[in-house]
Formats: structure tokens, C-alpha cells, sequence
């Protein structure tokens, strides 16, 4: 998976925290592929079982939900998913915690969604 460090996110974390972003961007590119993950954001979001994904991204970002979620000294960083997928019911735009779509367990769907942005659009048909 392409985990980007964007100049946005390089206002928010440290010095300190470099090493650990490399370390993050390398390991989840040799390990992840975001076709693995998308889906099963958008199933979360959706309530369906899928759609065609048009566009997923993955960034670095904070999350003050988790500690040392990725390896000892990631501290809070996570990486945020931004995916534009069209299902049964609608387009979505969505936006998720990689650490939240892992955390999916086929019961807990509708507490993750809380923890995601999700933008959907219908047409409405006169």
C-alpha cells in the first residue's frame, strides 16, 4: 500500500516521530496492498457488501485513539483512508482510520462507522 506524508501532516508531527513515519510508509508498503482494506471500508460505511472503488488513497495521520498500535514508538500515528466507491444504495465518499478498518469483526461495524467520515449521495428520482 501507498502511504503518502503530506505537507499537511508535516505541520503536525514531530521531529521526533520522523524515523517512526519511514518506518510506518516502508513496512505498509511491502506488507499491505490497499485493495485489502478499501472494500472493507466501504462495507462499513455502506452496510452493503461492496461496490466499485473508483479512487483510495492512504496518508499519515494522528489518531489520540491509539498507542503503539503499528510497533513500539509509533505513539499515535495511523494512517487515514480516503476512498470514492459506488454501491447498490449510493456514492461515498469515505474517510477512515486504517487501525479502525482492521479492527472490523463482522459485529462491531456500526461503532466503526461513528469513528468515519462519510459523505453519500443518492439521486432522487421524481
Amino acid at each position: 500500500m501507498k502511504v503518502v506524508f503530506t505537507k499537511e501532516q508535516k505541520r503536525y508531527i514531530t521531529v521526533a516521530q520522523l524515523p517512526a513515519v519511514k518506518r510506518m510508509i516502508t513496512d505498509l508498503k511491502s506488507e499491505y496492498d490497499m485493495n485489502d482494506f478499501a472494500p472493507m471500508a466501504v462495507r462499513i460505511a455502506s452496510g452493503t457488501n461492496g461496490g466499485k472503488i473508483f479512487e483510495a488513497t492512504a496518508e499519515i495521520a494522528k489518531n489520540c485513539r491509539i498507542y503503539n498500535m503499528y510497533f513500539e514508538g509509533s505513539e499515535d500515528l495511523d494512517v487515514w483512508l480516503t476512498i470514492y466507491a459506488l454501491t447498490d444504495n449510493g456514492f461515498y465518499e469515505i474517510g477512515a482510520y486504517l487501525s479502525d478498518v482492521w479492527q472490523l469483526n463482522g459485529e462491531n461495524a456500526d461503532e466503526l462507522r461513528e469513528y468515519m467520515y462519510i459523505c453519500k449521495y443518492t439521486e432522487i428520482k421524481d
